[in-house]
């Protein structure tokens, strides 16, 4: 991550602050520098143009993401840690992690404007897929060491499902949001451990034919 007191560092925490207030659409080059309170022409000269700020933005907020939740794994045992402790420990990590980020309403539907802009946009659709394999990246380590039989295939459910929650609570607000979607996420969890295990497809079948 950039330097505290960096001009780039300002210029993304001040567009950031500016999408979690005002959307998408408060963003250009003045009013992020007035927000950041740096010199005039500094997103230019440090970004160039609208579409590789957001782009840098995109970075930006998957690295307090991360952040984040490796803070949370830190403080329970650390990611290798973790994978070797008992199941409740880790359905109380991923817990953990879900309240995290379910904590700024703000900057999660920052995250879901970031996402859908760059759905239409080429180059910040290949931004987005580069974030988004860090994380899975991150899951994977921590579900292949646990042992599980896909690990990156169930690291992209949970993080599937968790988005899906995100969006749903910022959406659609309700109180089951606040009372159970800890333990929906750790519940998930464990699902994601177990995806490619001795579950058989073909009673899906049986089940709906």
């Amino acid at each position: 991550m950039h330097a505290l007191d960096s001009t780039p560092q300002r210029v993304l925490a001040a567009a950031l602050e500016l999408i979690k207030s005002d959307g998408l659409q408060a963003i250009s080059h003045r009013t992020v520098e007035e927000q950041a309170k740096v010199a005039r022409g500094s997103t230019r000269y440090h970004f160039g143009s609208r579409e590789a700020l957001l782009a840098a933005v995109l970075g930006y907020v998957a690295e307090l993401d991360h952040a984040t939740i490796t803070a949370v794994a830190e403080e329970l045992g650390g990611e290798s840690g973790l994978a070797q402790a008992d199941p409740n420990l880790q359905n109380v990590a991923l817990q953990r992690m879900a309240q995290a980020m379910l904590a700024d309403p703000a900057q999660s539907l920052a995250r879901f404007e970031l996402y859908l802009y760059a759905a239409r946009r080429p180059e910040l659709k290949e931004a987005m897929a580069h974030w988004r394999q860090g994380f899975i990246d991150f899951g994977s380590a921590f579900l292949e060491a646990m042992g599980a039989p896909q690990p990156e295939a169930g690291t992209r459910m949970m993080a599937s499902a968790m988005d899906g929650l995100l969006l749903h609570s910022l959406s659609s607000p309700h109180g089951d949001y606040e009372t159970w979607a800890a333990e929906w996420i750790g519940r998930i969890g464990v699902e994601g451990s177990e995806l490619g295990g001795s579950f058989d497809p073909g009673t899906l079948g049986e089940a709906f034919g």
